[in-house]
């Protein structure tokens, strides 16, 4: 039972490998339209050599490029060459790789294995003889944190930062023991590292237990040997080999190993391998590219520059990266547009219609016709193309009443019955009024239009009915929804074909041109969409209103198609499709659109007066290269979010930047760049999206090679945050890319500068006040010194007056007014009132001015009358003064100086304290200096006696305390004599 089993399934297995063999080489599957594009990258834009060893796509999105003409970096708009910098002495790149924890490895072909650590490449620990495993082949991480290298002289593995040979040698393999040798490349699965070394084997290790014997998978055929291999993530085994075999293996090196065989020439010298992440099998060497998916194989060798192929890696993007040693490097990438390939007859050429008729497509382009089925594979043998001669200009095929129409330059028109598979009909060109044919519209009432060079055409059940003579060349026709049949004129705008005349709209008035591109029906309304080249308009016979279509792309409008929801406007170098709510109503703000183009797969430029299809979701499209297929029910969305990072910042004041997301900057900077780059590669449409905020009212938008270097001058002091993402073709925004930038201010720029300002000006304004007060002060006490004099002068001289007369009392108010000051000096008075005293005492005999001479200067005793004309000195003095009022109190010495202490003196009989204080001074110093004076009729007293009068005078004539003073300042002069 078990035995019968056993052959069941190997049955089974058998059977399913012819199924797949036979399925993968029959040529019908070979798939006629492709969904890739291919950019190539080579000497002419910015590689130096033109070839490439590997490529491969780091996680931070950087794609980088090594070879012989050493390693760059590519950021999506520019190279940049790494060899030579940063490390990186060897300028022979040989292949390239990253572990799991984001370390970039470089394998050299001459100095090794190179990692980057930081912005600096290092390389681990090398013990072995010199040059051992200098020349990396590849590079493959095990669980175990090894990276494993394949080498020019075998493999290693590289563990805690050194390298160590993995000896082959030590090994038997089959009872021989094994030849070290070349290792191109490794694959790694559950811990079992599969690699592909020169003999042509598979050596498979046991990277758990590395002293295990390894297992040798060979045996691929006469003069066939392994190039390359993967264990795929369902442990699949693909190899490929030097000639043009694919081996698919299951349980390799074990008893139940089984093996499937993909033959073909694209399969060739086969030299790496890859799985993506859908579990696609992509295979690259030296004829081509293919693919194995879902048990189906795809041969992709059609595609441009797709040979002499070396390493393929898949990005974020699930586009392919592949180095070539003829080319460069080659980008594949999935576009939205397929392309029909591999039809010498349309790829490369102008298009000018496609219908689908009865499950066929029919395509007339400038030289043929051309018959599809529904997967694109060409139909050879049909009577179309069998009866219409190679070299006849197609313009248009419709289809209508079970008929397929063709019309054609100069060969007339074509009726096609497909029941019959017959030419049912051809009417010669020779029939109308002009040869070429250009539009055709098959009208509900079962009626063909033909529009022509100079005519419309009328065909009815076969038969040419009518010539309807418009005098110029009609570019389209169209059956509105109410049933008319129009005509778009090449410079006569807009005619209605009635029974046998025509008639021009009346709306032709507002259109910018009279040449009609395309007339379209609005699906929701009786309104026409019109093409007059660049402008678009709506609107009907009475009026219409131009459009404001996008600013997408250039060239005119060629064809419109329309849906309840969307406008998809043809324009020549690309397809938009516009909200026709939002396009009617002009709302500029709201509007939504998608723009496809060359980028997207599109051929090439949209001809004008040519005629694309339209069913449903799905557009085909002619274009000057070919046919563009374009579904937007299973369109190619880009889902990975683009990548961005800020490459570089350069400052002005040469600070450099650590690669932080906080930058302190210098409160003297001027110019702040930033180096951006998005790293997003599937289409022209990705922008970047920046803001400065702080700085920027709003974030600014662009395409990223317009947007690489953006600078900041005269940033004020404070906190500024930089924000920065990518937005892909499918409106999908990436990750944003923050950094905070905080800027010091400089002393002007603080709180404290307008305090200082402020306050500096206060000092100033104090300053320039005080100097000016300072001046006018001095010229004040200036003025005063000059009063003073004055006062001094005028008040000497008065006094010298009044002694003049009497030459015994000469000096003497001047010698009153110093003892009068000495006295004030103990009696402890300031300064200004010493002044004053001094003052008031040289002018206390002023009085004695009305006095007559003959009564002051009298030698003899004075009669008691006389005596009185004296005594009244001293009322007349203070008459004298009392209007003197700059010095106060001037007049109390002229009145009061012979007032008594006791009350018994003259003019007023003051007592005590009463007298004023100056004028019981006076009284003091005026006694003293007449009895120390010689008189006319005695000499002067000694000073003993004239202390003793004093003495005498304490209480009676004097102030007590005055004369006390006054007798020791006597007394002073004495012991100073």
């Amino acid at each position: 039972m078990q035995k019968k089993s056993l052959i069941l399934i190997l049955l089974i297995s058998l059977l399913a490998v012819f199924m797949f063999i036979s399925k993968s080489t029959k040529a019908e599957d070979i798939k006629q339209i492709t969904p890739y594009e291919v950019d190539v990258y080579s000497s002419d834009n910015g590689i130096p050599t033109g070839e490439a060893n590997a490529v491969f796509q780091t996680s931070d999105g950087y794609v980088w490029i090594g070879g012989y003409g050493g390693l760059q970096k590519y950021d999506g708009v520019s190279f940049e060459l790494i060899s030579g910098t940063m490390g990186l002495s060897s300028h022979n790149i040989r292949s390239l790789y990253q572990d799991k924890n984001g370390i970039f490895w470089v394998g050299s072909n001459d100095q090794g294995a190179f990692y980057l650590d930081g912005n600096e490449f290092k390389q681990p620990e090398q013990d072995l003889e010199l040059n051992k495993h200098s020349s990396i082949r590849c590079f493959m991480e095990d669980s175990f944190d090894r990276i494993w290298i394949g080498t020019y002289d075998g493999i290693a593995y590289i563990e805690n930062n050194k390298v160590i040979n993995y000896n082959l040698e030590q090994f038997s393999i089959d009872g021989n023991p094994y030849r070290n040798s070349t290792f191109y490349t490794l694959s790694l699965k559950d811990d079992y590292l599969y690699g592909v070394d020169y003999n042509g084997n598979v050596v498979i290790i046991n990277t758990k237990n590395i002293s295990e014997t390894p297992i040798i998978v060979k045996d691929f055929g006469a003069s066939t040997y392994a190039y390359s291999a993967l264990m795929s993530s369902d442990s699949t085994l693909y190899v490929g080999t030097s000639s043009n075999k694919l081996f698919i293996i299951k349980n390799p090196g074990k008893e139940n190993e089984t093996r499937t065989t993909i033959e073909n020439e694209v399969l060739r010298e086969t030299n790496h391998i890859i799985e993506t992440e859908s579990h696609e099998i992509w295979i690259c060497g030296a004829n081509g590219l293919s693919m194995i998916n879902g048990g189906e194989f795809y041969d992709y060798s059609y595609l441009k520059y797709t040979s002499n192929l070396e390493k393929i890696t898949e990005d974020y993007e699930h586009n392919l990266w592949i180095a070539s040693s003829k080319y460069g490097v080659i980008h594949v990438r999935k576009t939205k547009i397929m392309k029909v390939a591999n039809v010498d007859e349309i790829e490369d050429k102008e298009t000018y219609t496609i219908s689908k008729y009865q499950n066929r497509y029919y395509v007339g382009s400038e030289d043929n016709i051309l018959v599809f089925d529904e997967n694109w594979n060409k139909i050879e043998d049909n009577p179309l193309s069998n009866a219409i001669n190679p070299g006849t200009h197609v313009h248009h095929i419709v289809s209508g009443g079970g008929k397929l129409y063709v019309g054609t330059h100069y060969k007339g028109l074509y009726i096609y019955d497909g029941e019959t598979d017959t030419i049912d009909v051809n009417i010669p060109a020779t029939e109308f009024s002009d040869q070429r044919i250009r539009c055709l519209l098959y009208s509900s009432d079962n009626k063909l239009y033909i529009g022509t060079g100079k005519a419309v055409e009328v065909v009815e059940n076969g038969v040419h009915v009518k010539t309807i003579d418009t005098g110029t060349m009609i570019l389209c026709l169209n059956e509105t929804n109410d049933g008319k049949i129009i005509a778009g004129t090449n410079g006569k705008g807009i005619y209605e074909i009635k029974e046998d005349t025509y008639v021009p709209f009346e709306s032709n008035k507002d259109l910018s041109s009279g040449v009609i591109l395309r007339i379209k029906n609005d699906t929701n309304s009786n309104n026409l969409f019109v093409s007059c080249g660049y402008d678009t308009y709506y609107g009907t016979s009475s009026s219409f209103t131009k459009l404001n279509i996008p600013e997408y792309g250039s060239g005119s409008v060629v064809d419109f198609f329309a849906d309840n929801e969307s406008l998809w406007v043809f324009r020549a170098s690309g397809i938009i499709k516009i909200s026709k709510e939002e396009l009617i109503n002009n709302d500029k703000e709201h509007i939504k659109t998608n723009y496809f183009a060359r980028y997207d797969g599109l051929p090439g430029p949209l001809i004008a007066n040519s005629f694309s299809f339209h069913e449903g979701t799905l557009f085909i499209i002619c274009t000057t290269n070919g046919i563009g297929i374009f579904d937007e029910a299973t369109i190619y969305k880009n889902n990975a979010k683009p990548k961005v990072q800020v490459k570089s910042m350069t400052f002005s004041d040469g600070q450099e930047w650590d690669g932080t997301d906080t930058v302190k900057l210098d409160k003297n900077l001027s110019k702040l760049s930033i180096t951006l780059a998005a790293l997003s590669f599937t289409g022209e449409d990705t922008r970047a999206e920046y803001w400065l905020e702080g700085f920027d009212t709003e974030p600014k938008m662009g395409a990223i090679a317009d947007q690489r270097t953006i600078e900041y001058t005269n940033l004020g002091p404070g906190t500024y945050v930089f924000h920065f993402r990518a937005l892909n073709s499918d409106n999908l925004y990436g990750d944003e890319i923050v950094i905070t930038f905080i800027k010091s201010p400089k002393f002007q720029e603080t709180i404290w500068f307008p305090l200082t300002i402020m306050i500096i000006a206060a000092v100033a304004t104090f300053l320039i006040f005080f100097i000016i007060a300072r001046v006018r002060i001095k010229r004040i006490e200036k003025k005063e010194e000059e009063y003073k004099k004055i006062t001094d002068e005028t008040i000497a001289t008065i006094s010298g007056a009044i002694d003049a007369k009497d030459p015994y009392t000469e000096g003497h108010s001047k010698r009153v007014a110093d003892f009068s000051v000495k006295i004030g000096q103990k009696l402890g008075l300031n300064e200004e009132d010493l002044e004053r005293l001094y003052y008031i005492a040289l002018l206390h005999d002023i009085g004695k001015i009305g006095v007559p001479d003959d009564i002051l200067k009298k030698p003899a005793r004075l009669t008691d009358e006389e005596f009185e004309t004296i005594k009244r000195h001293t009322v007349a003095g203070g008459d004298i003064l009392k209007n003197f009022t700059m010095l106060k109190g001037v007049d109390e010495g002229a009145k009061y100086h012979h007032e008594r202490y006791d009350g018994s003196g003259y003019c007023y009989g003051l007592k005590g304290e009463d007298i004023p204080l100056f004028a019981r001074i006076i009284s003091v110093a005026d006694a003293y200096d007449a009895m120390n004076s010689s008189r006319c009729y005695r000499k002067a007293l000694d000073i003993d006696i004239i202390k003793s009068e004093l003495e005498k005078g304490k209480g009676r004539q004097f102030d007590p305390k005055l004369a006390d003073i006054a007798i020791s300042l006597l007394n002073e002069e004495k012991q100073n004599a």
